[in-house]
């Protein structure tokens, strides 16, 4: 029998032996070969190790559990390091944690450049300039960043894209 075991907020492979009391099993799905299947499982973490799944989870193309699946989510200050680069302070927490019983919230320093897509909505007809950043209006809890996937493990890691979100309610 054939199954596939990954992390849900990574979608990296886990070993059936790396499976722990008190993980979250996601799903399981079956193909019609019956011996064959995938199952993934959102492990029970805390502090930096929780923080740096969480980070792995933030670089778009995450097909289990998307970015946008942080629970909490906000920014809490940006800061223009010059016209086309700018810090962004983003605090963040897990969107498993009422299930798994962690509220911790994290934050990081993720830097913005000419490279990172800004948009209200992920229309990219609709793009904004670092520029843009000092005077459009955001609500900063609607604010979806994805990470660079290969700054991911970086102090500072670069915003591949990033999100404003709608100013009105639905």
């Amino acid at each position: 029998m054939s199954l596939n075991i990954s992390i849900g907020r990574t979608n990296e492979g886990l070993n059936f032996k790396e499976i722990k009391v008190g993980d979250l099993f996601l799903y399981r799905h079956w193909t019609w070969d019956l011996d064959k299947g995938d199952m993934v499982i959102v492990r029970k973490l805390e502090g930096n190790e929780l923080r740096e799944e969480l980070l792995k989870q933030m670089h778009f193309g995450i097909p289990v559990l998307a970015p946008g699946d942080l629970v909490y989510r906000e920014v809490k200050n940006i800061g223009f390091l010059d016209d086309s680069q700018a810090i962004i302070t983003y605090e963040f927490s897990d969107m498993c944690q009422n299930t798994l019983g962690n509220a911790e919230k994290f934050e990081v320093k993720i830097l913005v450049n000419q490279d990172t897509r800004i948009s209200r909505s992920g229309d990219l007809k609709e793009n904004f300039t670092v520029q843009d950043l000092k005077t459009i209006e955001y609500v900063p809890d609607r604010v979806l960043v994805y990470l660079d996937q290969n700054t991911v493990d970086d102090e500072i890691p670069i915003a591949d894209e990033v999100y404003l979100g709608w100013l009105d309610e639905f």
